[in-house]
Order: structure tokens, then sequence, then C-alpha cells
């Protein structure tokens, strides 16, 4: 007697990662290979180790990636020197503390609109202006679009600390009204944020899939739409 096949034997489908046999309904498709729960994991700990995987989505090299770089800091600089005018000439004409105060703030305000710039662009389409320029994008390490809370923490720690230190002229007015003092104060700062970016810039460099601290710390990475 023939014996027909279950209607209801689940389809087996093999794990391009760990090549087992499983139900194709426990599989799903990362970096566009088909892996079950376990090579999901192995494929997840391999990007987020750097390592080069056969087939993955290519990496834009450094050069592209300085490119865009470079053009999306001529647009969030149009609204910063026009703002760095406007306190320069405050703080000219009026030199007391709550003028660098005010001119902290106005220069906070330049920070927050240019994090806030790569936050919503990515947030929304993992792009920039320059990075659809040169055809890229920030994606999570599983393949999936980004969202709003990642690109956030990305955004925060693309520009470290240098992002926050016009809050130094804000809460102290006073110091840097003692140029001494003032100039000390500023320079440490401006030390640390120099030495963060040249941190970042050699992980950029150094690693396999060309991520920076703030992918590293975000779970990012950024692709080539068409190589």
């Amino acid at each position: 007697m023939e014996h027909l096949p279950d209607a209801d034997a689940p389809n087996m489908v093999r794990c391009d990662v760990t090549d087992e046999l499983v139900p194709e309904d426990e599989t799903v498709v990362l970096q566009g290979k088909r892996v079950s729960a376990r090579g999901k994991q192995i494929l997840l700990d391999q990007l987020r180790t750097g390592h080069s995987i056969g087939g993955e989505i290519e990496t834009p090299g450094w050069l592209r990636r300085l490119g865009c770089a470079l053009l999306d800091y001529i647009i969030v600089m149009i609204p910063s020197s026009v703002v760095g005018q406007v306190y320069q000439s405050w703080v000219m004409m009026n030199p007391d503390a709550f003028s660098v105060r005010v001119a902290g703030a106005l220069d906070l305000t330049v920070s927050l609109i240019a994090t806030s710039y790569f936050v919503f662009m990515h947030a929304a389409k993992g792009q920039t202006v320059g990075k659809m320029a040169g055809k890229m994008k920030v994606i999570n390490l599983d393949g999936s679009d980004i969202r709003f809370g990642t690109a956030l923490v990305r955004g925060l720690f693309y520009f470290g600390i240098s992002g926050f230190m016009p809050l130094l002229l804000v809460i102290g007015g006073e110091t840097f009204m003692d140029p001494e003092t003032g100039l000390g104060v500023y320079l440490v700062f401006a030390g640390i944020a120099v030495l963060y970016w040249i941190a970042n810039i050699i992980t950029v460099l150094a690693t396999p899939q060309r991520r920076g601290i703030h992918d590293y710390v975000a779970g990012t990475r950024v692709i080539l739409l068409d190589p």
C-alpha cells in the first residue's frame, strides 16, 4: 500500500550557516542567507565582531564615506556659520558673563540642529543627503532599517563630547570671562573631543566593515546600495 506524504509534515530546509535541516517556518533570511535560530546567532556574532561574510552586502570604502561626510558637513555648517557670526558679534558688543551664556546657548542650538539632521534623516531613510549622493545607507547588523532610538544613540556618539562643549559656556559664563582660565578649560575639553574623533576615524579605517565607535555602540553598519 502506497503511503502518501503527511500534509501536515513541515517543509524541511537547510540552514546556510550550520548546514542543519530545520523546518522552513523556523528559519529567517538574514544578510541574504536562510538561517535557523542557531545559525542566526552565529551570523550575528560574526557581524558584531566585524568578520567578513561571503556574499554579504558590500561595505563602502573610506574615500566614499569621507566625500559623503564632507557634503553633510557643508550642509550643517551653513547654519553654523550664520549663528556663529551672530554670537561672536554679541559677545564683542556685550563682554559680560550673560553674553557668554547667550553665545553658548546659540552654539548649543547649532549643535542640536546638526545632531537632529543626522538623527532624523537616518531614522526616516537610513540616509543623510551625503549618503544619498554616495548611495550608502545605515542599517542594523541584522540588515533591518534602523529606528529613531538607534539613530539617536548613533548620532550622539557620532559627535561625541564636541556636541556638548557649548554647555561649558552656558554653565560657566563667569569662568570664560577670565581669558587664561577659560582658555585652559576649553582646551582640555577640546583635546578630549579631538582624541575621540581620531579614535573614531582609526576605528573606521581599521575594521573590515568600516564601523566607527558610534556604529559599535548603536549596533549599526554602513552599506553600499549600488556597488
